[in-house]
């Protein structure tokens, strides 16, 4: 069985069409025709009719096309067929063309059945008829030849028709398809797409295109491009001048405040129906390049960082030899008698110094070539925080301040314990640096969640200026 899914207009134009051929039939009979039993009748058949079509409407806006409705609509038709036949001559009537629009129009709601149907119906209604004119008296041959006539042509509209339908109903559906995947693709798509027309006005903007500019820019399709979007407005008019280069990059402010890039670029849209390379408006690709733009920071910060770190190492290294050398004479004075007590302070300050300068070269070393976890036991997270407070409670000059620790659990990292206590103790000291002279709160708190261990420190302090936030992975 075929789909009765037809579009409203179609249904609207059917049973509209119906109304409008009775009323010009009925019309017709009150000018053409003295019978006024002609022209009553005519009356009754259109009134019928136009109640029928009424009941079909509100069918159809209640439960839309059904099969009942389907059969309930062709066979009320070919009743106001075969009445208005009968009326008008019965086999020779010139109305018996009637019963080949039905047969079209039952195409339409129902390809394979319908034709059948109506067709079937109007060759009983003429057999009907045709005895009726039999028994009366009329020709046999006459009656024959025109049942024949008319029987072969509803049966060719019906077979005509179902094949055209058929074939209109397959283009429809193939045309829904590639509109749904235009869409779809169109919907798909994971950068954001804006088209314009020649006008400067947005035809269509994708669901990702409002999910990228959420926030930032309120963009609705027939607006001007130029008032909803003066940078990209701006884009294409330097594109279209030769002033711009193909791709740009957008820089806005996001709804925290930090930065947010925008790359776009474009591609005309161009009219191949005809021979000539006509412009029908513009396509605005555009993506949040956000992340990447952080990549390629990280990515710089790295090189600078590696090519420091290798400087850090030859330093080191040329620094080491002398320091040893340095420590080591001070080491021989410092054991020999014949040195005063000044000297002897002079040399301990020259050892102290040599052995602070050491630890700075280690800590060089460390960056340029850092411990591998490896091979290492794991550290307890809590007793590392433990043993850097420790250390942190006797170094001088810190405020005071109300220190609370968190720990959900046990967790452990493979990490070298004294390494991950230098990164405490210093994180530490600067929560602590950070508090006002009245002191403040320092919060350190440790947890799992899924494979990874969190250590949040947070503390109550003045917090980092945004120019000092872009340097805090600068070593030294």
């Amino acid at each position: 069985m075929a789909s009765y899914d037809i579009s409203s207009r179609l249904f609207y134009a059917l049973t509209g069409g119906r109304l409008v051929v009775l009323f010009a039939l009925f019309s017709a009979t009150l000018l053409l025709e003295n019978s006024a039993r002609l022209a009553f009748s005519f009356f009754l058949l259109f009134a019928f009719a136009f109640s029928a079509t009424i009941a079909a409407v509100l069918w159809f806006k209640k439960r839309r096309l059904t099969r009942t409705l389907v059969y309930a609509y062709i066979l009320s038709d070919l009743f106001i067929v075969s009445v208005a036949v009968y009326l008008t001559g019965r086999t020779e009537s010139p109305l018996s063309f009637f019963y080949m629009l039905i047969v079209l129009s039952s195409c339409f709601f129902d390809h394979q059945i319908g034709p059948v149907i109506s067709a079937g119906a109007a060759t009983l209604a003429f057999f009907v008829m045709g005895a009726i004119e039999l028994r009366e008296g009329s020709s046999f041959q006459g009656i024959a030849l025109a049942s024949f006539v008319n029987m072969a042509a509803l049966w060719l509209t019906a077979l005509l028709g179902s094949l055209l339908a058929r074939r209109l109903f397959t283009s429809r559906e193939e045309v829904n398809r590639l509109r749904s995947i235009q869409d779809n693709l169109v919907d798909s798509l994971s950068s954001g797409l804006i088209l314009v027309d020649e006008a400067g006005r947005v035809m269509l903007i994708n669901r990702a295109g409002l999910k990228i500019l959420e926030g930032l820019l309120s963009i609705r399709v027939g607006e001007k491009l130029e008032a909803c979007w003066k940078e990209a407005w701006e884009y294409l008019k330097g594109i279209n001048s030769g002033d711009q280069a193909d791709r740009k990059e957008l820089v806005y402010k996001d709804s925290s405040g930090g930065p947010c890039y925008i790359g776009i670029s474009h591609f005309p849209l161009r009219d191949n129906t005809s021979d000539e390379d006509k412009i029908l408006g513009q396509a605005l690709i555009f993506q949040d390049i956000t992340e990447l733009k952080e990549q390629e920071k990280r990515l710089l910060r790295t090189d600078r960082l590696a090519a420091l770190g290798e400087m850090a190492a030859g330093l080191a290294h040329e620094l080491r030899n002398p320091l040893a050398s340095m420590s080591g004479a001070a080491q021989f004075l410092a054991r020999s008698k014949t040195m005063d007590d000044n000297f002897m302070r002079l040399l301990g300050i020259i050892e102290r110094e040599a052995k602070r300068l050491n630890n700075l070269v280690e800590s060089f070393l460390l960056y340029a070539h850092p411990e591998r976890p490896q091979g290492h036991p794991k550290a307890d997270v809590k007793v590392v925080v433990e043993e850097a407070v420790s250390l942190l409670e006797k170094k001088k000059g810190l405020p005071k301040a109300t220190l609370e620790m968190e720990f959900k659990g046990t967790q452990k990292v493979a990490v070298p314990e004294d390494s991950l206590k230098q990164v405490v103790l210093n994180i530490l000291s600067n929560a602590f640096e950070a508090l006002s002279e009245k002191g403040g709160r320092v919060k350190v708190e440790g947890f799992r969640e899924g494979e990874m261990v969190i250590l949040a420190i947070e503390d109550t302090g003045v917090g980092i200026e945004d120019e000092e936030l872009r340097k805090i992975f600068d070593p030294f």
